[in-house]
C-alpha cells in the first residue's frame, strides 16, 4: 500500500447549482482556459460543459460556508458560526492581546480599567 499525497481540490460550479471537483492544476489550466474563451462548449472531466454556464470556481471552505448561510448561520468576529438569533458567547483568546493597554476614555476610568486587566490577569482569568 502507497500513501500519497491527495492534490488540492476546487470546485467548479454551474449555474443549475451541479459541482465539479477538480485538481488545482486542472482548475489553472480551466481558468485561463475561460479568460480566453468565454463562450460556446467545453470538456471539463469528461463532461461537456456550456461555459456560460460557469458560475465560477471556488474553494471546498467557500462552498461550506455558503451551506452554513443558507442554514441561517452567521459568523462571529472571532471567526466561529453561530445558529440564527443566537447571541455570540465567544471570548477572545489571551493569546492574541498579551499586553493590552487601555488609552481611552477619562484618566480615571483608564486607571480603574488597567487595574481591573491586572486583577484579572494575575487570578487568571483572562
Amino acid at each position: 500500500m502507497t500513501t500519497e499525497i491527495a492534490q488540492k481540490q476546487l470546485v467548479l460550479r454551474m449555474k443549475s447549482g451541479i459541482e465539479i471537483w477538480i485538481d488545482e492544476d486542472k482548475a489553472d489550466k480551466v481558468m485561463s482556459y475561460l479568460q480566453t474563451q468565454k463562450t460556446g462548449f467545453g470538456t471539463i472531466e469528461g463532461r461537456l460543459v456550456n461555459l456560460v454556464e460557469i458560475e465560477g470556481i471556488f474553494s471546498p471552505i467557500d462552498l461550506l460556508e455558503l451551506s452554513y448561510r443558507k442554514q441561517g448561520m452567521w459568523k462571529c468576529k472571532y471567526n466561529n458560526w453561530h445558529n440564527k438569533n443566537e447571541d455570540c458567547t465567544c471570548v477572545r483568546p489571551r493569546d492574541n492581546y498579551p499586553d493590552m493597554e487601555i488609552t481611552q476614555g477619562s484618566e480615571k476610568s483608564v486607571e480603574e480599567l488597567n487595574k481591573l486587566r491586572d486583577q484579572l490577569t494575575k487570578n487568571k482569568i483572562i
